[in-house]
């Protein structure tokens, strides 16, 4: 597989994902950030469309939105103020969506940074990161919604532990991208896995060879150096007679 599909795909067989699995997370990634790993922009340019992705809940008004609009800043600091962990002035903007799968909240953040050990608490756009962005889809599956690897087999299970909005109708869109990467071939993540095995046993035997032949060189010119040729120090007419 190649790219960032091959990728992601690849991390997640090797947590033990099957191919069928791997499809449909593609189709979520796919969905979410078309494979481009990127912050949440937040820009709205109208109240409507503010009240109308977030909700009254967390828009009570036109009259509060039109505050937001234009204001990606102030807006996730409304919405995402008490999101996943988020506790602190300014905690919305800073761990807003970012990654292959827009992961949000302070929580998040610092559960990713355990598991791949870059700090993408006090970093967040480290996880812009294709190769960060990439291990935490594999974590928000398995570790974060804690789904075991066969469970990503069913695309409907996969479809509600990312949550979106569209319904059914965006559901069954996503299931049509999940079968295009199945029925086109691109998971190779297994092949991709035994090749890396390969790589890494060549580059052991590589290894293994150079050491043997700096050996052999050692020996040889310890042998070299014990056997020093005899130097035949008689004169030039006795060195003749003696031929």
């Amino acid at each position: 597989t190649a790219g960032v599909p091959g990728m992601i795909a690849t991390d997640l067989a090797s947590k033990g994902v099957s191919s069928k699995g791997q499809a449909n997370v593609l189709a979520q990634v796919k969905a979410e950030s078309n494979f481009k790993p990127q912050s949440e922009q937040l820009n709205y340019k109208s109240a409507e469309r503010i009240q109308q992705v977030f909700g009254p809940k967390r828009i009570p008004s036109l009259d509060f939105a039109q505050k937001l609009v234009n204001n990606p800043e102030g807006l996730a600091n409304v919405v995402y103020a008490k999101t996943d962990g988020n506790s602190e002035e300014g905690d919305g903007y800073k761990y807003r969506g970012r990654g292959f799968l827009q992961h949000t909240g302070k929580n998040q953040y610092k559960a990713i940074a355990k598991f791949t050990g870059v700090d993408v608490v006090n970093n967040p756009d480290k996880l812009n990161d294709p190769k960060i962005a990439s291990q935490a889809v594999a974590w928000f599956f398995l570790d974060y919604k804690k789904k075991k690897p066969e469970q990503l087999d069913d695309i409907g299970t996969v479809n509600k532990a990312v949550g979106f909005a569209g319904g059914e109708k965006e559901g069954n869109h996503r299931a049509q991208l999940a079968q295009s990467f199945a029925s086109s071939g691109t998971m190779l993540a297994s092949a991709s896995v035994t090749n890396a095995d390969a790589k890494e046993k060549m580059q052991k035997d590589v290894t293994t060879q150079v050491a043997k032949n700096n050996q052999t060189t050692m020996i040889n010119q310890t042998q070299t150096a014990q056997a020093p040729q005899k130097v035949d120090d008689r004169p030039i007419w006795q060195q003749k007679a003696t031929v």
